[in-house]
């Protein structure tokens, strides 16, 4: 078995793992920074408020028109049961409380109707604060757990960088140089393959014995006649 097939097969595990670990991070660190349902929710109460205040305004200024027009009536009869002034007067003012009663049942009934609509609007500004509360109560727990999982993919990420480093210090360049073109030029980034059974299990050729028999004893790498990966035959 050669060593040095050895240390880059170990390398070459490393870096898938680098690879993985790499990816794993950047995808904790984009949901870490997504606030699309903080945003989300933000909007939905903010919406719901809205129309709440709308309705409430609404509500306010028909009370409001309400409250005139019945101390209008109050004062319009308190002249006409007063007797004061000219039949004709009288009954001009006698039509326009007539009139304004009308438009006080008409307005009793949109009061009643504004209530009624401010209530609602009420009831979904609770409904959907409600609602926000338990998405961003699960939204918190999972950015928990992110937090924790981001924590444990750096530290792994480093152990893992730190024994790189000393792999690398110990393969000779041409070596490494060999191993970082493979690694560029495989499909599957695989540079260094094991023989099983006289097998190449990069191509999945089997070997003749005489290559398999040099993979196995040189103190160099050994390249598969096929596909070019490095070689590699565990002793045994």
């Amino acid at each position: 078995m050669s060593q040095r097939s050895q240390q880059l097969l170990e390398l070459q595990r490393l870096d898938a793992e680098i690879g993985q670990l790499t990816r794993r991070l950047q995808q904790a660190e984009a949901a870490l920074g997504d606030r699309l349902q903080q945003r989300a929710a933000a909007y939905a109460i903010q919406q719901a408020e809205a129309a709440l205040q709308a309705r409430q305004r609404e509500q306010r200024e028909q009370e409001f028109e309400l409250a005139t027009l019945e101390a209008r009536i109050k004062e319009h009869e308190a002249r006409l049961y007063s007797g004061k002034g000219n039949p004709r007067d009288l009954q001009v003012l006698q039509g326009d409380i007539e009139r304004d009663r009308q438009r006080r049942g008409a307005l009793e009934e949109q009061v009643l109707s504004s209530m009624d609509a401010s209530e609602s609007a009420r009831k979904e500004v609770a409904r959907i604060k409600g609602a926000t509360e338990r998405v961003l109560g699960v939204a918190a727990t999972r950015q928990e757990q992110l937090g924790g999982e981001r924590a444990q993919l750096q530290a792994q990420l480093e152990r893992d960088t730190a024994r790189r480093v000393q792999l690398v210090d110990a393969v000779d360049a041409t070596s490494l140089a060999q191993y970082d073109r493979l690694r560029q030029r495989m499909p599957d980034g695989m540079a260094v393959v094991t023989v099983i059974q006289g097998r190449c299990e990069g191509c999945r050729t089997t070997l003749p014995s005489a290559e398999v028999q040099r993979a196995r004893s040189a103190t160099g790498l050994v390249s598969c006649s096929v596909c070019g990966r490095i070689l590699h035959v565990p002793s045994g």
